[in-house]
């Protein structure tokens, strides 16, 4: 008779370990799934916002677009340098670069928010040949300060206009 309750606390134990190793291997996966998801997203977003310089490049000088993107959760930056958008996302292996190459415009600049969710982002054809995404010729980095951050902060302003812009002040 004491059998079938050693047998049976056995059965548990047995249970037990292999739904241990389930839950592991499904949060695994999950994790996985949503690297996955996140990465296709920040790809498909670099790629618009390459294509969308060619597109209003290829139309002349102030030609102007808006195209809607999908910013990955996780993403550190976006950044616009010669003819490559390029982004980086953190994900749980550690950060990622991602890159989009514009085949026919030229130099890419601007400045947009980096923050996760739909964005609509407006590109311009400038007169010198220059792409420029977003709406202002100033870059601030951090581009976001929070109304509760104590203490100090540090705010880098850079100029990504094709001219010179003088007389600012703060």
């Amino acid at each position: 008779m004491g059998l079938k309750g050693t047998s049976a606390i056995e059965y548990m134990f047995v249970v037990g370990i292999a739904l241990a190793a389930l839950a592991t291997i499904v949060t695994i996966s999950m994790g996985m799934s949503n690297d996955s998801i996140r990465l296709a997203q920040a790809k498909d977003t670099v790629e618009r916002l390459a294509n969308s310089a060619d597109y209003v490049y290829s139309l002349g000088p102030g030609s102007k677009a808006v195209v809607s993107v999908n910013m990955p959760r996780g993403m550190r930056f976006i950044h616009f340098s010669d003819d490559r958008v390029h982004m980086r996302i953190s994900l749980s292996s550690g950060d990622t670069d991602v890159y989009a190459k514009s085949t026919k415009s030229g130099n890419l600049i601007g400045s947009i928010i980096f923050e996760s969710g739909q964005q609509r982002v407006p590109v311009t054809a400038l007169m010198d040949g220059s792409v420029l995404f977003g709406d202002s010729y100033l870059e601030c980095l951090p581009s976001i300060i929070h109304v509760g951050d104590t203490g100090s902060a540090n705010v880098t302003v850079k100029n990504i206009a094709p001219f010179q812009i003088s007389d600012l002040n703060a």
